[in-house]
């Protein structure tokens, strides 16, 4: 099984790495089991090596069909898109990565406010998207 990509065989540059740190969005775009195309989007948190997007209960993850998907993150000439193989999984209590997720975007307080509301047994969903290259 061949190791994931590390960052610099996929083309990321050093100056696209802050976006990683940034408040911007993932829209991810990936085909369901029925076959359609569909987008969300959504907080993210990047642990060096895996885009984590995570949700309270069932979501749009659950009607992944393929492993492989579509990610764009920012606009502009600052925009970072890339084709990532995803998994998913579960996990009870609140996901490091969504109180990581939630701090940046909302800040120490209000994003730790947010991560603490929830119940000690919520099940949180998780879907890791590691890039495999660029588009094109």
């Amino acid at each position: 099984m061949a190791s994931a990509p590390h960052k610099d065989e996929i083309g990321f540059a050093e100056a696209v790495l802050p976006i990683f740190s940034s408040t911007e969005l993932a829209h991810v775009a990936f085909r369901t089991l029925e076959g359609e195309l569909r987008s969300a989007a959504d907080w993210f948190h990047w642990n060096g090596s895996e885009i984590v997007i995570c949700s309270e209960g069932p979501t749009a993850w659950s009607a992944l069909e393929a492993s492989e998907v579509a990610v764009s993150i920012g606009g502009g000439s600052e925009a970072l898109e890339l084709i990532g193989s995803a998994t998913a999984d579960q996990v009870i209590g609140v996901a490091p990565e969504y109180r990581a997720a939630a701090v940046r975007y909302l800040g120490i307080a209000e994003g730790n406010a947010r991560s603490d509301a929830f119940p000690a047994n919520v099940t949180m969903h998780r879907l890791f998207i590691t890039p495999v290259r660029r588009p094109g």
